[in-house]
């Protein structure tokens, strides 16, 4: 758990601006085979962000709900088609976590075992 820990603390530092509202509660409640994701997801809006005066952005919170990455935030002075395009990046990143290890980040599926929802690969799926 560690070295998840140390995975997703570097994107703390990495995306600064969109973590600069507060710090998350509970940090990102995720395993770090979702680093990835959440990186190509945060660099996403920092592109959409960018040039937009007066724009507020907060991340609420980073979880897994039933199997899947959930990204929950909360977006404000953003021209219309910004805040289309964040929500499509989030909604593409949250459908894309249905199929990579949430351990690893190799190729993975989504499976229910012992009552809960997850996705792993074939080689984390005997944990």
């Amino acid at each position: 758990m560690a070295e998840d820990s140390a995975r997703l603390d570097e994107l703390f530092v990495k995306h600064l601006r969109l973590f600069s509202r507060r710090p998350l509660p509970f940090g990102l409640e995720v395993h770090a085979g979702w680093a990835d994701l959440l990186d190509t997801l945060l660099s996403r809006i920092e592109t959409i962000l960018h040039d937009i005066p007066d724009v507020s952005f907060e991340i609420l919170q980073v979880k897994e709900k039933f199997g899947t990455l959930r990204f929950y935030y909360r977006v404000g002075h953003a021209p219309d088609a910004a805040a289309a395009a964040i929500r499509q990046a989030v909604n593409a990143t949250e459908e894309a976590s249905r199929f990579c290890c949430e351990r690893c980040g190799a190729s993975g599926r989504l499976a229910t075992k012992d009552g809960w929802m997850r996705v792993r690969c074939r080689a984390c799926d005997d944990d």
